[in-house]
């Protein structure tokens, strides 16, 4: 997973600041009421991490040993997600690149993008039983087709464009109506592919 860190690199309070005192100075010559000026850095650092708090650690690292030096200089550290650019996909090409499902695939969920907040994929769907997702909501929008859904004991159908909530630890159930069907589908927060929050249930 990408990181950002931001990286404050300042005086320690106990050394003097030169540059910090020509700009209050500067300030106080301007009209401003100035009583104190601490000059610093930021360093923003972009990487690979495995998550926040192994992210977080090499942020430190890098303060400690290079970034800013230790004798006369502090140092803070921000850590964020990077923002992942938009990935464009065109949906129709995907699955036509895919091509149908198997006889013995209930769905393929083709992924467009994951972030520490949320998962986007694209869904060829058969059948697939009744199930739930203990930590995930999932929002799906039928793009081509009909689908049957069942979330708990009501029973609904959707065509193109329309849109389904499904909060978590809701029980629910997916068909194509007739023939094939396909549907985004948005999980939040981030959906692990390797380890599906997917819970099967008899109904």
């Amino acid at each position: 997973m990408e990181f950002v860190a931001t990286i404050h690199v300042r005086p320690k309070p106990e050394v003097r600041d030169p540059q910090g005192e020509s700009v209050a100075g500067a300030l106080r010559a301007l009209g401003f009421d100035v009583s104190d000026v601490r000059t610093g850095k930021e360093i923003v650092v972009r990487f690979e991490a495995s998550d926040e708090r192994v992210a977080a650690e090499a942020a430190h690292k890098m303060g400690d040993q290079l970034l800013a030096n230790p004798v006369i200089e502090d140092h803070a550290v921000e850590i964020g997600a990077s923002r992942i650019a938009p990935t464009h996909t065109v949906v129709r090409s995907t699955v036509e690149e895919k091509g149908p499902l198997g006889p013995d695939e209930p769905v393929r969920i083709t992924w467009v993008g994951h972030s520490p907040r949320s998962s986007a994929g694209v869904a060829q769907i058969g059948e697939v039983r009744p199930h739930i997702h203990t930590e995930h909501d999932e929002i799906i929008q039928v793009i081509d087709g009909d689908a049957e859904f069942l979330l708990e004991e009501r029973r609904l159908r959707a065509g193109p464009g329309e849109i389904v909530h499904v909060p978590a630890g809701i029980v629910h159930a997916v068909r194509a109506a007739a023939g094939a069907c396909t549907f985004t589908t948005v999980f939040a927060p981030q959906f692990d592919p390797d380890r599906p929050d997917r819970v099967f249930v008899d109904r």
